[in-house]
């Protein structure tokens, strides 16, 4: 006989069984599930969008490193045919150095487009910009038409007959890369026809007119270049030599021809032992004419002081280094020899008592003669002057008188002159208005001999 607590631990086994059995069957069918659940969500945010296209390739579905990869053996693969007057070629991308950053586009693609936003299916095509190697360009371009390229040669300097002359640059030419990179560009995303590219010429990077410009520099050098005592040059250097110092550098980049002069200090030396002698000059004594106040009123012969170079230690080595800074003239600083100056006082002095006038050098008479001084009426002044103004002839006007044509008048105390007298020669005879008179030989004669400033002493 069951009784019921039989029963139901029968019935309370049977719920643990079935309880069990409905747990695994859960497990069996819920873990795939979620499985295909992740890996759809993995997908949606992972790869990009069906129908997107980067450089004309479709690159829907795939990663992003995978879409990059597609569209660089895209750029790489892609060839087109080239034509050139008549003759024809078949130019690859990889040739022509086309390049993209395919990486920075695929990324870009899965950030805009990603495969979950199903707005953002089969979007515009990604059309980028695509750059080029220009020298595998030219160099992929001169192989497959050689006949149709040439290099540009640039400008060069070379020294002859003493002058620094320019070798003038010639163009080249080669196919137009211009033509072929658009073909490329369209190529990649539709079939095109062969395309027709021209010729154009290559300029040298040194031009000739930047050689010339170059030459003049080292020209304008060249004549400079040497050893000078103040604004003179002692001793120059021979443009040979000059030209055997200078280093040319060209420089493409820059578009010029640089330099450097480079001397060497040895070979520089012998042309500095030469300066003492060629400084060296005797200092000249000379003579100067003075008033009483010990003013140079005039040189009867100049003063020249001398000049003398008594080391050239240290010379050479610091021409050098001014050379390599393009300073071609080198200063040199002797030692001056002071030239002795003799001076002569002038003086004319005249005496009314005995109207008399006396040439004087340093105190003592070097001649005389009678003049015609002033009148009683209109004496002339006493006292110790100087000449001032002075004109080779003129007119003179008076109160009561005017006299044409007076010559060598030269004026030391207001109106009162020394002057030739043409309208009369009573010399010795007191006839004039102040002025002190005398024959026109005679007042050349002073007119020439003093100048200006020279001492004027009038005493009783």
């Amino acid at each position: 006989m069951v009784t019921v607590k039989a029963l139901r631990c029968c019935w309370e086994g049977a719920g643990v069984y079935r309880s069990r059995r409905r747990m695994r069957v859960l497990l069996a069918v819920g873990m795939p599930s979620l499985a295909v659940a992740g890996v759809a969500a993995w997908a949606g945010m992972s790869l990009i969008a069906p129908g997107t296209t980067i450089a004309g390739q479709d690159v829907g579905f795939m990663l992003p490193s995978a879409a990059a990869e597609r569209v660089n053996e895209h750029l790489a693969s892609t060839e087109i045919s080239v034509t050139v007057d008549g003759e024809s070629a078949l130019v690859k991308g990889s040739a022509l150095g086309a390049s993209t950053d395919a990486e920075a586009l695929a990324a870009q693609a899965l950030t805009d487009r990603p495969l979950w936003n199903i707005g953002a299916w089969s979007g515009e095509e990604i059309r980028p910009d695509i750059a080029y190697h220009d020298a595998t360009t030219n160099e992929t371009l001169r192989e497959a038409f050689p006949n149709q390229s040439s290099d540009p040669e640039d400008a060069t300097i070379e020294f002859s007959d003493g002058e620094f002359l320019v070798i003038e640059a010639t163009e080249g030419q080669g196919v137009n890369p211009d033509s072929v990179e658009a073909a490329f560009n369209a190529a990649l995303y539709e079939a095109t026809e062969p395309v027709e590219a021209s010729v154009v010429t290559h300029e040298a990077d040194i031009s000739t007119a930047s050689a010339i410009e170059t030459a003049n520099q080292l020209n304008t050098l060249k004549s400079e270049a040497g050893f000078y005592s103040g604004e003179e040059r002692t001793l120059a250097i021979e443009p040979e030599v000059f030209a055997s110092w200078v280093e040319f550098t060209p420089n493409p980049e820059a578009g010029k021809i640089e330099f450097t002069i480079a001397a060497d200090a040895a070979a520089i030396d012998p042309l500095v032992q030469q300066l003492p002698d060629l400084v060296y000059q005797e200092p000249v004594d000379g003579t100067a004419i003075v008033n009483s106040n010990g003013d140079v009123l005039d040189e009867l012969e100049p003063t020249i002081d001398g000049t003398s170079l008594d080391s050239t230690e240290g010379i050479a080595d610091a021409f050098v280094a001014q050379l390599l800074e393009q300073d071609v003239t080198f200063t040199l600083e002797p030692t001056v020899v002071e030239a002795q100056t003799a001076t002569i006082e002038y003086t004319l002095e005249v005496d009314l008592s005995e109207q008399m006038l006396y040439v004087k050098e340093n105190g003592v008479v070097v001649d005389s003669w009678l003049v015609s001084t002033g009148t009683d009426a209109t004496p002339t002044t006493l006292g110790h002057y100087s000449i001032g103004w002075r004109t080779p002839i003129q007119t003179m006007y008076g109160d009561d008188y005017v006299q044409p044509d007076v010559k060598w008048p030269m004026y030391f105390n207001g109106d009162e002159a020394f002057h030739g007298v043409y309208w009369h020669s009573n010399w010795g005879t007191p006839m004039s208005h102040g002025c002190v008179g005398m024959p026109d030989d005679r007042a050349k004669q002073i007119y020439d001999w003093a100048p200006e400033g020279t001492d004027v002493i009038i005493r009783a």
